[in-house]
């Protein structure tokens, strides 16, 4: 028990690193921590009954007399630390690990007490974590005593109280809900109704003379009314989008996934007592086992020991790594977080882990578990709708994982596991798709063969929760697993208790008599295990299905508990059912014959063999369909009619986003994150061809075009492409299909399994393309590229990039590199494309443009307008009055304002009456040049190019009297100390030491012009440059240019690189100036298109 551990006689006192501290001192720097309402610690004053904090008194009063909060609450001062207060516990001063006055002293078993949650910080707060991973060690290094078990209670509960007074804990709600009040509007119709009741009464009771003037005070009522509730619609309109964004924001994954999946609701009616009975009957039922199996073979002495030494770290770090951060907390409330930002803790976990493991002995904490019921579908009230979840300690979650992988790869090095049978928790064998692909093969070539087969899928009843442990004991025996594994395991066992938790009650310890819990990393291999044995016992009875080359396939295929038996004969699907039956009676599991399938083959067509487990028979495909593995198996055996099925499936998940609320870039991002995937999975069991797929495309770019505010002439190759000079971040549903069917083709092809790579079947995709020819053109490209060698890319040489030689690469690292160059197919394909379209091909002329690509990071920055007019403009599909005219949509292409051809190019750089919009736009982008450079200037003249003593080839050097002269709104002059002259560069750096000036000259042209502008700029200032040398001075030339629709040259990252400008801070500065013309020229066209509508 936590409070009972033995502690050292006097807590520690260590020096905390600044900013971790209570105390703020000269240069500490406090965490700073907000509540849900945006209001710190330190604003938080008053809180009201629904937790809702405030500043003042006054704004607390307001809300409860608004809200109807009526029940007096005690106000919160922050320098009232030592009470509780509003639910906020004290933060604590004692690490030692004895319970604090904040912790709930341990009322069950083992010191299990469940903890209020920590008040985690961002994953991103880095410099935070790193602090406080210095302090915790130096606090657990002073403060751990005793032995392993003992440490093993200690260190989280030390941690939880580090957590609570560095972090917070996170406040409890009460519960209790505000009134919500009628606002204005509302109040205001409440007034008219009644006004319109009692005009209605009088118009029934009045005169006729007085009838026509109640009808017009009645069409004003109603009209008022009208107005009043479009008004409301709107709000509530406009309240449902502000709340769908927030959502989204606070979890885009959380709101993508409530989108597409059934609504899961619901609250538990039994009463504790129903709970805990049925907890009994489940897991507290200890069946007697007899493992005395008639042909049970045990496998031969192992070639291979188990690793019975240390725990390493790497190995605790891998398991750290893997593991998800956002995974719930054990009862002691340490979170994966916790692990995955502080190495250094880690380091202790592992010493701490290695003294479990050398003592043999599991502490009690890691065999509780706080369970709790996750409803299964909407509206759930029983028992049998509900989902129990167990939560474990993250550290005993850790250690068994570590030992699961040891059992894993004993298990696998000396052979004890089939992996052409049984492929559940097998690392590095893709089962699920493997078991699938060889199934459907099996009984496609039996109905185009016209030959026999019979195919029974068989499913366990709970069977995780009904496994004795006495069978996994005579497992861990019958595979040589050694004694102190195998009795670390049983003292687990024994030793475990969960409880569940509802909203209305908390049930008693229920030890698990009978079961394996599933929050544990190694139960599942155990349980493989079990299965294993049973499997291999029965193998003997049947048959399997002969392939080509006179190769027999398994008889039976595993996934965990799901079991597959293919065999030509039904006598022996009958002989090994029956041997199943037997071995699974006697484990004490039995199986479900209602949710178990059977399908005969009899000449290639279905026939109605029935199959019996006990007495029970098993239902037919023809009776019900099933889903095995993520694929359903029905009749007839085609996969015609799943394109459509996965159509309408698409149909209906982009209609569920365009009605989510949100903007145009986010529906766009739960396209291609939640909505894509969804799609993909059936696309790449089922034998669906490229046509369809095809029309599904079609269907997303539709939507596509309409959520970025481009029109339908939008060429969808710009949407996907990653090679074009603008390249968005979408992904192709097509070029997705392809690289997931070559992927399948390459997995099966090259799989680890001997049987599945001898018998890999072929892939059906249509006749419109075929997968396996895309493969092998993929790997003749790179087998040609292994034989060219190392070649350069762009302007990086030889040696720049690694080079992957496709012969001598993993079958995994072959398979990536088979679909990279699917990809790059695609991207070919595209290209070709674009060179042959006139106008939104125009891009593939411009020279010297440095490629833009967009990170989603950057869509959600960009508002909606910006996304479509840089879309729009980049591929000249603006509405311009060319384009107009080419679109059938008005017979006059001309310019608004100077009657010229009005096309975007005339628009935005050609036409004569906005010659004052260039010469500002042009002004906008050097101001940011000018910003960059005094920046780079001051940082110089500082001394902050040499105070590392490095000599930079490339900067302002370490000169410390930089001058900048921009011409921006006074008239620019040059030095009269350097040159006489009446020619005005933009820019002018010059330093009088080291008699170096350096002349920069931008120009905003049309991106088709960069060269042409870039030559006539330098020609213009050759003159003036060669006065500058025969002065004496070193002057550089730069014509920079940026194109009108913010495609930056090459030229203007050779001025800023030449500047001093490098890495992020080039990546920033190359942003800004890209932005500042792109949207000077949105303003252009907008002031174009007002002018043209005033006109």
């Amino acid at each position: 028990m936590v409070g009972d551990l033995p502690i050292a006689p006097s807590p520690y006192k260590v020096p905390c690193p600044q900013g971790l501290d209570g105390n703020e001192g000269e240069n500490d720097r406090p965490i700073n921590r907000t509540d849900i309402h945006g209001l710190n610690e330190s604003e938080r004053l008053w809180t009201c009954v629904c937790q809702k904090g405030f500043k003042t008194e006054r704004g607390m009063k307001i809300h409860r007399t608004k809200m109807r909060c009526t029940e007096v609450h005690e106000n919160r001062s922050t320098g009232d630390t030592g009470h509780k207060a509003d639910g906020i516990l004290p933060l604590v001063e004692n690490h030692s690990g004895q319970t604090t006055s904040s912790q709930t002293p341990s009322e069950h078993h083992g010191g299990c007490g469940e903890k209020q949650q920590i008040d985690w910080p961002k994953m991103n707060s880095v410099k935070l974590w790193h602090e406080f991973d210095e302090y915790a060690v130096v606090a657990l290094n002073s403060a751990l005593t005793g032995g392993g078990v003992s440490r093993a209670r200690q260190l989280p509960a030390i941690l939880y109280s580090i957590c609570e007074e560095k972090f917070g804990l996170v406040e409890k709600r009460d519960g209790t809900q505000c009134i919500q009040l009628p606002n204005r509007r509302q109040c205001e119709k409440g007034k008219l109704r009644t006004q319109q009741r009692a005009l209605r009464e009088r118009l029934r009771n009045s005169a006729e003379t007085e009838k026509q003037g109640i009808l017009v005070l009645l069409d004003d009522v109603r009209e008022r009314l009208q107005k009043l509730a479009r008004a409301e619609a709107l709000r509530k309109k406009r309240k449902a989008r502000r709340k769908s964004l927030n959502s989204f924001m606070k979890n885009p994954y959380g709101f993508a996934k409530k989108l597409f999946e059934q609504s899961k609701n619901g609250e538990l009616k039994a009463s504790q007592a129903e709970v805990e009975a049925h907890l009994a009957e489940v897991y507290g039922n200890k069946n007697d086992v007899c493992m005395d199996i008639p042909g049970l073979k045990r496998p031969a002495s192992p070639g291979y020991s188990f690793e019975m030494g240390d725990i390493k770290l790497n190995e605790v770090m891998q398991v750290v790594t893997k593991a998800r951060a956002k995974s719930a907390p054990g009862m002691n409330g340490i979170s994966y977080k916790l692990y995955k930002k502080c190495p250094g803790i880690v380091e202790v976990l592992t010493k701490v882990l290695n003294q479990i493991w050398r003592s043999g002995r599991i502490p009690d904490e890691w065999c509780c578990a706080n369970g709790v019921y996750i409803p299964k579908e909407d509206k759930a009230e029983n028992l049998g709708q509900f989902r129990p979840i167990s939560l474990l300690n993250v550290e005993g979650k850790i250690f068994f994982s570590v030992l699961a992988k040891r059992l894993t790869d004993y298990l696998m090095n000396n052979g004890f596991i089939d992996p052409s049978v049984q492929k559940a928790g097998i690392p590095g064998f893709p089962g699920c798709l493997e078991h699938v692909s060889m199934i459907w093969s099996a009984i496609k070539s039996a109905k185009k063969s016209k030959s026999n087969l019979e195919v029974v899928w068989l499913d366990l009843a709970n069977a995780y929760g009904s496994v004795p442990h006495s069978v996994i004991d005579f497992a861990l025996s019958h595979y040589w697993v050694p004694d102190r594994l195998r009795k670390m395991v049983e003292c687990y066992y024994e030793k475990f208790k969960m409880r569940f938790t509802t909203k209305n009650f908390t049930t008693s310890w229920q030890e698990l008599a009978v079961g394996i819990p599933m929050g544990c990393a190694i139960s599942p291999l155990l349980f493989v295990m079990v299965m294993e044995m049973v499997i291999q016992s029965s193998q003997d009875c049947v048959r399997g299905v002969q392939a080509a080359e006179n190769q027999i396939l398994p008889p039976m295929r595993a996934f965990m508990d799901d079991i597959t038996i293919i065999s030509p004969k039904k006598a022996e699907v009958e002989a090994s059912i029956a041997r199943l039956h037997e071995l699974i009676d006697r484990c004490a599991m039995r199986f479900k014959p209602s949710k178990s399938r059977s399908l005969s083959l009899c000449k290639g067509k279905a026939v109605p063999n029935s199959y019996f487990i006990g007495n029970e028979r098993i239902p037919t495909l023809a009776e019900q369909p099933v889903k095995s593995l993520g694929r359903w198996y029905c009749l007839p055996i085609t996969d015609r009619f799943r394109g459509s099925e996965v159509k309408k499936q698409l149909s209906a998940g982009l209609d569920a986003i365009e009605k989510c609320g949100l903007f145009g870039k986010y529906k766009a991002w739960i396209l291609n994150f939640a909505l894509m995937p969804r799609i993909l999975w059936p696309l790449t069991v089922y034998d669906i061809p490229l046509t369809p797929v095809e029309r599904m495309e079609q269907m997303i770019n539709k939507k596509l075009r309409k959520w970025l505010g481009v029109p339908m002439s939008f060429n969808t190759n710009a949407l996907y492409a990653t090679s074009f000079t603008l390249s968005m971040p979408m992904k192709s549903l097509v070029e997705e299909y392809k690289t997931s069917k070559a992927r399948l083709d390459m997995m099966l092809s090259e799989s680890p399994d001997q049987v599945i790579r001898d018998c890999a079947p072929t892939l059906d995709t249509g006749r419109k393309w075929s997968v396996t020819e895309t493969v092998g053109d993929a790997k003749s490209r790179l087998e040609i590229n292994e034989i060219v060698g190392a070649v350069t890319t762009a302007r990086h040489g030889v040696g720049w990039e690694k080079s992957r030689w496709f012969s001598k690469e993993s079958p995994q690292v072959r398979r990536e590199m088979v679909v990279d160059e699917v990809r790059k197919m695609e991207e070919e394909r595209r290209n070709a494309q674009a060179v042959g379209q006139a106008q939104q091909g125009r891009w593939t002329c411009w020279e010297t443009v440095e490629k833009r690509q967009l990170k989603w990071s950057d869509l959600w920055c960009m508002e909606p307008q910006r996304i479509s007019f840089l879309l729009c403009s980049s591929y000249d599909q603006l509405p311009t009055p060319a384009n107009l005219e080419r679109w059938n949509q008005t017979s006059d292409s001309r310019c608004g304002e100077c009657q010229a051809k009005g096309t975007l190019r005339h628009i935005l750089s050609n036409c004569p009456m906005s010659l004052g919009r260039y010469t500002w736009r042009h002004n906008q982008v050097l101001k940011v040049f000018c910003k960059y450079v005094t920046e780079k200037c001051e940082y110089a003249n500082a001394g902050g190019e040499n105070k590392d003593k490095i000599v930079r080839k490339k900067g302002l050097g370490n000169s410390a009297e930089w001058k900048v002269r921009c011409d921006l709104t006074d008239q620019l002059s040059m030095p009269q100390h350097i040159v006489i002259t009446n020619q005005r560069p933009d820019l002018i750096i010059w330093s009088d030491i080291e008699k170096t000036i350096i002349l920069m000259e931008l120009t905003v042209p049309w991106e088709e012009n960069l060269s042409y502008a870039h030559e006539r700029k330098l020609s213009r200032y050759d003159d003036l440059v060669a006065q500058c040398q025969a002065r004496g001075w070193n002057c550089e030339l730069f014509a920079v240019e940026v194109g009108c629709r913010g495609f930056s040259a090459q030229s203007a990252l050779k001025f800023l690189t030449r500047v001093g400008l490098s890495g992020r801070e080039l990546k920033q500065a190359t942003k800004s100036i890209v932005h500042e013309a792109e949207s000077a020229s949105a303003w252009i066209w907008q002031q174009h298109c007002a002018k043209v509508r005033t006109a």
